[in-house]
């Protein structure tokens, strides 16, 4: 299974949640459906921060479509243009995105190249150099009040620890749904479940051949990732309104 599906599987949930809970008032099932997007989404900031080219690119445009999505958060969720006691969740994974950066910063900092990528050595120098910056992240996100809380920046940090071991990407789901359920209630722990298309990862990107070759449609359907958050957002609160 490439990006692109798991792209469109956590879209498509993540749609459906928010339908059941601005529309539907909080229908139950549509709000299980939306328990598969979250953890892909982490897994996915993980896994685009060991690929990405510019770490501090990535995490701008994260922070550029948090704030871009901040009103349109509040107002599908809250009714109000400016809701100060929730943070949307690309605020979130660039919490979860800048923990992964400083973490391999700090790494290289500390050993200057001397460890080989991909060795247990690397691997646990990069987990023990990640505690820190893990635990101001967790402290950060509870107190701008960020989607999924302290949660969801341990859950981009797992599977940043987790490389591309399935076994432990799939023991970073389960820890994942573990801490959602308790701390936001029992509908959370079927985030276990998206374990199953993680675990089905093969690797690619997936996107057509046609677009891949051609750099304007593969940034435009890059992009369309990004904006729909808002822009489904905006919808589902312009219908709510009418």
């Amino acid at each position: 299974m490439s990006v692109f599906i798991l792209k469109i599987i956590a879209v498509i949930s993540m749609a459906v949640d928010h339908m059941g809970y601005v529309l539907f008032n909080n229908l139950e099932w549509m709000r299980i459906v939306g328990r598969l997007a979250f953890p892909i989404y982490a897994f996915l900031i993980a896994n685009g921060f060991r690929k990405t080219r510019s770490t501090p690119k990535y995490l701008t445009k994260l922070g550029l479509f948090a704030l871009i999505s901040e009103i349109p958060a509040d107002l599908a969720f809250y009714g109000k243009t400016f809701y100060f006691g929730y943070q949307n969740i690309y605020f979130t994974l660039f919490i979860g995105l800048a923990v992964l950066m400083l973490a391999e910063t700090t790494k290289k900092m500390i050993f200057k190249g001397k460890l080989s990528q991909k060795t247990a050595a690397s691997q646990l120098a990069f987990a023990l150099c990640a505690l820190p910056w893990l635990a101001i992240g967790m402290y950060v996100a509870e107190k701008l009040n960020c989607d999924y809380g302290w949660c969801g920046v341990l859950a981009i940090t797992l599977f940043g620890l987790a490389g591309e071991d399935k076994a432990l990407s799939t023991l970073a789901c389960t820890v994942n749904s573990i801490a959602v359920g308790a701390r936001f209630g029992a509908l959370n722990y079927f985030a276990i479940f998206a374990a199953i298309p993680i675990s089905m990862y093969d690797g690619s990107y997936g996107i057509a051949p046609s677009i891949e070759k051609h750099k304007y449609a593969k940034t435009a359907v890059k992009y369309s990732f990004y904006a729909f958050y808002p822009l489904h957002l905006i919808v589902l609160w312009l219908i709510k309104i009418i």
